[in-house]
């Protein structure tokens, strides 16, 4: 509707949920846009230009976007939608993201990842239904913790020329300074959303409008580091997921 107000003589909106499909109709009727937006209950990968859409798209927009920024599978959909449905020279919103991190020592959590001894009591066999991947919110400023890192970049996305899937699958090892001297538990997550070239929005700080919030991935072992001496971080990712090991891949 924002894009109609603004003079789109065309609008198609993609909602893969029927009752939510109809149910955005009707807000659409109700705001007298309807002669102008059309709502499919299919996903943006389901359509074909020529048929669902009548010629490509000059604007895409779009929110296949989760916490950690990729894990929605919105990058596939993106590729999908840039490469088949819109225009070469399209406007993309958003048009760019980094997905930046922090490794901290947060021990009041990391007493249950993974799930050892709680309150005197073996609870280890609870670990078996605990993803060693999952992401878990994360207050920066409430939360105990310290910085035993500066903030990185982990990964830097142009939304108007997706990744190829050749690029899909990465194994990088990223060596850091340490701040302090401490013991590494978990790398701590947000992204920095371009929607163009002068708006932006960050998760890192969490306020009452975010729909995203800052996370944190527990490492796979404890890491001991020592202030202004280097360590290694192994970051995997594909085109839906973040994850990290402490130290170098395959060595202890």
């Amino acid at each position: 509707m924002i894009a109609a107000r603004a003079g789109a003589r065309n609008v198609v909106a993609c909602e893969a949920l029927g009752p939510m499909a109809e149910m955005a109709r009707r807000i659409i009727a109700r705001n007298g846009y309807d002669e102008v937006i059309s709502v499919l209950p299919k996903q943006s990968g389901e359509l074909v230009v020529g048929k669902e859409l009548p010629e490509p798209a000059s604007v895409l927009i779009f929110e296949t976007l989760d916490v950690t920024l990729i894990g929605e599978g919105g990058i596939p959909s993106i590729r999908h939608a840039v490469r088949h449905l819109a225009q070469p020279d399209a406007t993309v919103i958003p048009q760019a993201a980094r997905v930046c991190g922090a490794v901290v020592e947060w021990p009041g959590e990391r007493r249950i990842n993974p799930v050892k001894d709680i309150r005197g009591f073996d609870f280890s066999d609870f670990d078996l239904f605990r993803n060693p991947n999952m992401h878990v919110p994360f207050d920066e400023e409430r939360e105990p913790h310290r910085a035993l890192s500066a903030p990185f970049e982990i990964a830097g996305y142009d939304f108007r020329r997706p990744p190829d899937y050749s690029e899909a699958d990465i194994v990088e090892v990223l060596t850091l300074p340490a701040l302090e001297t401490g013991t590494a538990h978990a790398v701590t997550v947000w992204f920095e959303l371009g929607l163009d070239d002068e708006i932006s929005f960050s998760t890192r700080y969490e306020t009452n409008l975010n729909h995203w919030h800052q996370t944190v991935q527990f490492l796979d072992r404890d890491l001991a580091v020592r202030k202004g001496e280097e360590f290694n971080l192994t970051v995997r990712r594909t085109d839906a997921r973040l994850c990290f090991e402490a130290g170098r891949p395959d060595i202890g």
